[in-house]
């Protein structure tokens, strides 16, 4: 009882994750704004996959602007809402990350992390940095809320489950980019 009379401690938690690709800021552009739908070849489910944590299908961008709506559609039918906050083609895109919650399955991730009240994720970016003439640096950053009165605890698994979705992520648009330049 007496630990309830204290406020939940908040945190804001930031992710980075960066690849190299072998391809220039604009042929990459067109993989990070856009995912066609992945397939299984592609993308290798990792332990988070096989805890209940769903995989990412596709995204899908209404326009090429500031305010624009991507969808992110994951297994499972789960949905996200991403709102374009900046844009800056070729080198940088942020969204704004709501879960669209009548796409809420009945799973412990859906009901427990993304709609109780203790996680919430804030926004994401792509930032490509040209490094030559062949080769970028694609970064993947993330940013989530915890207020729970295990944050120090929480922070880890929250690190560990977007680090992996990040790098998954991440080498599918590489291992596309990539296939596409040698073509």
């Amino acid at each position: 009882m007496m630990e309830e009379q204290f406020k939940m401690p908040t945190g804001i938690y930031h992710v980075n994750t960066v690849t190299i690709i072998n391809a220039t800021p604009q042929n990459i552009w067109q993989h990070v704004v856009r995912v066609d739908q992945i397939n299984i070849t592609e993308y290798h489910k990792g332990f988070f996959n096989y805890a209940g944590i769903p995989q990412p299908l596709y995204a899908e961008l209404n326009k090429d602007t500031i305010g624009a709506t991507r969808i992110g559609h994951f297994e499972g039918g789960l949905k996200f809402i991403e709102t374009v906050n900046h844009w800056e083609r070729n080198k940088k895109v942020s969204f704004d990350i709501a879960v669209l919650p009548s796409t809420i399955r009945n799973t412990v991730f859906d009901k427990h992390i993304l709609m109780g009240n203790h996680f919430k994720f804030i926004d994401a970016s792509y930032t490509l940095k040209k490094i030559n003439n062949n080769q970028t640096e694609l970064c993947l950053s993330s940013s989530y809320r915890l207020d729970t009165r295990i944050n120090q605890y929480a922070t880890l698994w929250g690190n560990a489950l977007l680090s992996d979705f990040q790098e998954r992520l991440l080498m599918v648009i590489k291992l596309r980019c990539e296939q596409k330049a040698d073509n």
